[in-house]
């Protein structure tokens, strides 16, 4: 659209913060073999030429083929990290003389100008329509958008990890059909659960397997914070998890092909350009998942689709949860 078709929201208010904390929980999942990723159907060299069905899916040539992958049990955090946590990691680590040099998100703006304790006082986040402050804001519940880099330094802080792309893609897909099997009295049920998996497992057994053939896009929340939704993030969940919108999210997956990738015969250099080399030790681009508020609905509703950005890119709406293994 021409920046005359946009109407921007130029008075924004930003709640206070009135001393709330996200509620932090973990999901468990048990993991397990023959996990299907990947997207089918959209083979762009055997449909040349041919009409396409009714309710095909276009994807992008790293979203194919269709992969299985296998894995172990482990637990994600059901919300994302935000300012506010991400702060309280900064001044930790500064009260105990560590060195915070490239670890403030440039996401962010200091007004403290002490340069001798540069995190003593407040931060404002930047957006389109204003800087809200960390301490007194909403923007404290919001989920920090940092570097790879960046994450990863809090995640071995904590203890914790970051997610592989197959950990995320699953724990996403399978909390948001759970979520919305879990109607009426079900709902217990699901919480009571000591894992997602679990649940479905329980679930499927007393429902058409025809739930499966679904798209995954049907069970994506349609509240979402994507595609200007908000001109900003919104505060993560506090009862339950989320896992779209508000920000990209970061996982520990250097963007490498599916086996069997084949590049666009129309647009060979969208993925093959950004493949980095087999050794981890020299990749620079990460897969990120989700999509963040400012992302058309047709790409983050669309669960196959990966994204991807160099670990040391600070402009990038993206955030970050953690896991552990079990």
């Amino acid at each position: 659209m021409g920046p005359g078709d946009i109407q921007s929201p130029i008075e924004t208010s930003f709640a206070p913060l009135g001393g709330r904390q996200p509620c932090e929980s973990w999901i468990k999942y048990v993991g397990g073999s023959d996990l299907v990723f990947g997207l089918a159907g959209d083979d762009e060299f055997a449909m040349q030429g041919q009409a396409l069905r009714p309710g095909h899916v276009f994807g992008w040539d790293n979203e194919s083929p269709q992969t299985r992958i296998s894995l172990e049990p482990f637990s994600i955090r059901s919300q994302p990290i935000t300012n506010g946590e991400y702060l309280a990691f900064l001044q930790a680590l500064s009260a105990s003389s560590e060195s915070v040099d490239g670890l403030v998100p440039l996401s962010w703006i200091s007004l403290d100008q002490d340069s001798a304790a540069p995190l003593a006082g407040d931060y404002v986040v930047r957006t389109v329509v204003g800087t809200p402050s960390i301490s007194v804001t909403e923007a404290a519940l919001w989920p920090v958008c940092v570097s790879q880099k960046q994450a990863n330094a809090y995640a071995k802080w904590s203890g914790k990890r970051l997610p592989t792309e197959a950990e995320w893609i699953h724990a996403s897909r399978a909390y948001h059909l759970a979520r919305a099997l879990a109607t009426g009295d079900r709902k217990a049920d699901f919480a009571k659960c000591q894992s997602v998996d679990g649940f479905l497992d329980q679930e499927l057994k007393q429902r058409p397997m025809a739930i499966l053939q679904q798209p995954y896009d049907m069970f994506v929340p349609s509240d979402a914070n994507v595609d200007l939704a908000s001109w900003h993030p919104r505060p993560v969940a506090t009862d339950g998890a989320t896992f779209l919108g508000n920000a990209w999210e970061w996982t520990s997956t250097p963007f490498y092909p599916y086996d069997g990738f084949k590049p666009s015969a129309m647009y060979p250099g969208y993925s093959a350009d950004f493949f980095d080399p087999i050794s981890d030790q020299d990749s620079t681009h990460y897969v990120v998942q989700g999509g963040s508020y400012a992302t058309h609905r047709r790409i983050a509703h669309r669960q196959t689709f990966r994204n991807w950005y160099q670990r040391g890119y600070p402009y990038v709406l993206a955030t970050f949860r953690l896991v552990s293994d079990v």
